[in-house]
Order: C-alpha cells, then structure tokens, then sequence
C-alpha cells in the first residue's frame, strides 16, 4: 500500500517544487486508512503531470523483501550474461512475476488478472490491503495503481539488472469495478552515451558541451555517465546527467548538465605551475578562487590519509590551498572563457604526463 511519508520523499527526489508539495495532506503518515491517501492520490492527479504522478508512485510498493526478493536476486544469479530479452521470457518462472508480454518498441507489459477477493464484481480485484477496507460503490484514479507498479519495477530491475521506468498504467480494476485487469507498461531506462548527450544541456551549451566531450575523446578518457537529481522546468521533470572523464582512476574533469543547468569541474592538480601563462578573465580566477573548496588539512582540520594536502592556488602574492576533491567548478562562463578552461585542462593532462605519468 503507499505510504504517505514515501510519497512525499519521492517528491522531493523528483524534485517537485516546495510551493507544490506545501499544497498536500501528508499527517496520517502512516496511510492505515484509504481515505486519506486516495485524497493525497486525487490532489496528485490535479496538482502534478502524468509523468511526475508515474515517477513519484514507481517509487512506492510493498513486498519488496522475503521470499519474493529471495527467489528474485536468485534468478539474477542463474541467468547473469543473458540479454534481457531472453531474461524476459524465463521471468514467468519466478512465482508472483506475472508472464511479461515484450512490445516491438522495446517496452514491455505486465498484466495481473484474474485474482479475485469479492472487492469488485468483475473477473479481476485489487489484491491491495488498503483497498479490501473501501465499501461498494468506490472508483479509484489508477495512479493509486503505481504502487503496485512500484512492486513489479523493484523486483524486475533486480531479475533484469537494468533500471526500468513505468510508461503508463494501461488499465486497473479500480475504476472499471474490476472489468479490466492491472496492466502496467514499462521501458527500459537507456543512458544517453556521449554522442548524444549534450542534447540535454541547455541550448546555448550544447556548443560547449560538445567542446570538452570532444577533449575528452580526442585524448582517450574513460567516460562515466551518471544520472543526476532531476529538476523541474514548467511542471516537466528536467532529466540530468554528470560524464566523469577519468584516465587511470584518476578523475581529470567532469561536466554536469540538464536544460537548465552546466557546469565543468576541473582538477587542476598542478594549475599553480603553469597557470602565469595563461591571461584568465578576472571571472575564471574569481570561481577559482571562491568556488573551490579550502583544503581542510590546510585550515587544521583532518582528512583522509592518502589527501595530497590541497591544491596551491597562488593569486596576488598569497597561496590558498584548494581541496582535491572539490576541485574547480566553473559555470557561466563566456565561450572564449569556457575556452580557457579547456585549455587548462588539455595543459593539466600534458604536464602530468610529463611530470608524473598517469
């Protein structure tokens, strides 16, 4: 059954503005009764797109532990390697996994059907405990459905070891008094790859995004990509991504981007020692300056025992010891400063070869 704190945890994480979730009922936190949270589900559905009331629900479900999570990681196990449509089609074997029905467009459909407890007159009934206590006559929005969803997509990225998201809820006994089954489709969650991945940086970045990626392929880094916390722009949840570029576990530079959103944080190890070559905007030394975090050991703190102590910073005369972990993170920069900065970094990776190879 959802739960209320969940649900609201999972509005924060979709990253659902404060103004927005302020407007929900979240006190019975424990949702032992339906009325509150068919309530906090119908303001969902006026309050919130249908793709954020998916995100949000897909989250939720029960039975995520036991047997079912037992028999689940097992079957993993047996068939690691295997691509996931083969996965797919032996999933049937698990008990409770439904028989998922694979789509030429790369979605898949899982039905339940049939189950019947005496809450609806039709062929099918919902099997949720919260629903057993509501009284004849009831329709149920089928976004309440999604924490069934939720069940399903927990076990099945398990079994399938790939991230999956919940496209739609196709139909629910809930408000057709059990004529319809639970029909949930799901896709397959793909990473953008660096190809195409600067698409979702904001227009006047793509450029630039470009740029580095290209550095980055150009020299041979290993890419990471990552997901981000999603943002929200018009209601729309806002995808983001972070590409770590790293040669030899040592992480070189990393760019983080959404539509609304990119930055470059840069370890420039060594920037102290060849950096006088360079004529940085006053707008590059200022983020290098006050966007960096102070080395902690320097400030006579503690740190980890393999910490370099700090990156020297020397402007006007002072040395500031930046951390190595925060690094320097530019953003808002003009094109000939995010230049700059690609310059500094193709001269960070040249003098660490030559130094102290990689």
């Amino acid at each position: 059954m959802p739960d209320m704190k969940k649900i609201r945890e999972s509005m924060q994480k979709q990253a659902v503005p404060e103004e927005i979730i302020d407007q929900f009922d979240f006190s019975e936190v424990k949702g032992y009764r339906p009325e509150p949270v068919l309530t906090l589900i119908g303001k969902m559905d006026e309050l919130l797109t249908k793709e954020q009331c998916l995100s949000v629900m897909e989250e939720q479900g029960c039975c995520k532990s036991g047997k079912r999570d037992k028999d689940c990681r097992a079957f993993a196990k047996e068939h690691a390697g295997k691509a996931i449509e083969e996965k797919l089609r032996l999933i049937s074997s698990v008990e409770y996994m439904m028989i998922p029905q694979q789509n030429d467009d790369g979605t898949f459909t899982i039905t339940m059907e049939g189950y019947q407890n005496g809450v609806h007159t039709g062929k099918t009934t919902c099997s949720c405990g919260l629903i057993k206590k509501l009284k004849q006559p009831f329709s149920v929005s089928p976004t309440y459905c999604g924490c069934c969803a939720g069940h399903f997509r927990y076990h099945y990225q398990n079994m399938l070891g790939v991230g999956i998201k919940l496209k739609d809820i196709i139909s629910s006994p809930l408000n057709t008094n059990g004529e319809k089954p639970c029909q949930f489709l799901f896709e397959i969650e793909k990473k953008p790859t660096l190809d195409d991945i600067s698409a979702f940086a904001p227009d006047d970045s793509i450029f630039i995004a470009d740029m580095f990626i290209d550095i980055a392929m150009k020299t041979n880094l290993k890419a990471e990509i990552k997901n981000t916390k999603p943002g929200v722009i018009d209601l729309n949840i806002n995808k983001g991504y972070k590409c770590v570029f790293s040669k030899a576990k040592r992480v070189i530079f990393t760019i983080e981007l959404s539509r609304k959103h990119f930055s470059v944080k840069a370890n420039l190890y060594d920037i102290d020692k060849y950096k006088d070559g360079f004529d940085l905007s006053e707008n590059i030394i200022s983020q290098m300056k006050n966007g960096a975090w102070d080395c902690a050991w320097f400030k006579g703190g503690t740190c980890s025992n393999k910490c370099r102590r700090g990156i020297p910073l020397t402007l006007n005369g002072k040395t500031e010891h930046k951390c190595i972990g925060g690094a320097f993170t530019f953003r808002n920069l003009t094109d000939d400063e995010w230049r700059q900065v690609a310059e500094l970094i193709g001269i960070e990776m040249k003098y660490r070869q030559s130094h102290n190879p990689i």
